[in-house]
């Protein structure tokens, strides 16, 4: 599953966006450049989304700063649909444009068509290093092994460090499906998860959030 980062400081379109797109995709939300600086410092994406006029940091700024950490695929999103602005847009390194306000349908096949090729990258937390290539983890260049359902419920809580996600949540995200009343196997899945990554580091990267659910705990 591709890594998603979406930069835009309207609130209510980037929750809609994170709504669509988590369906398909990881997805992570920034509503300034700062904030998103942050983000890409921690983790890496195959596909962010920026628009252009955001407080702090813009997108230029941002698409700039991206350019130099990271190989990625870059959406701009903008009502600024001037010629001058969209050549700036492809001249900082943008692979796509698309104008607001646009419907979710075909900003998912603007990054389909984008990331068809793309390489799904690794998660690294200091010794931890999560390969989502070869859908394989290692600590200290030792290897964790892991069941498919265990890996993808890492990955996916790795992808979005310090975001708690309730059980129904993750049982949507890994199953692709409702709950119905099925969280005890998520839970049980979390359990042994956690049972092994303690046994391979001392160090309990996935963390109970009382009444939330669980979240990755990149310090731990």
């Amino acid at each position: 599953m591709l890594n998603i980062l979406v930069v835009d400081d309207d609130k209510e379109l980037l929750d809609g966006i994170k709504r669509e797109l988590s369906v398909n995709y990881n997805v992570t939300t920034a509503d300034n450049g700062a904030v998103a600086l942050d983000i890409i410092e921690k983790q890496k994406f195959d596909c962010v989304l920026i628009d252009i006029v955001m407080p702090h940091i813009n997108g230029y700024e941002f698409c700039r700063a991206l350019r130099e950490r990271m190989d990625c695929t870059i959406i701009f999103m903008s009502c600024l649909t001037e010629a001058e602005t969209v050549g700036k847009c492809f001249e900082l390194g943008a692979d796509d444009f698309i104008s607001k306000p646009f419907g979710f349908g075909e900003l998912k096949a603007r990054i389909n068509a984008r990331t068809s090729n793309a390489v799904r990258s690794e998660l690294v937390y200091g010794d931890l290093v999560i390969d989502n290539v070869r859908n394989r983890v290692t600590y200290k260049k030792n290897p964790i092994v892991l069941t498919n359902i265990e890996y993808d419920l890492l990955y996916f809580l790795a992808s979005h460090p310090d975001e708690p996600y309730s059980k129904e949540d993750l049982y949507h995200q890994i199953w692709k499906q409702d709950s119905l009343d099925s969280t005890h196997t998520v839970q049980a899945h979390i359990f042994t998860l956690r049972k092994k990554l303690l046994e391979k580091t001392q160090k309990d990267y996935i963390t109970t959030f009382w009444k939330k659910g669980y979240f990755f705990n990149p310090k731990a």
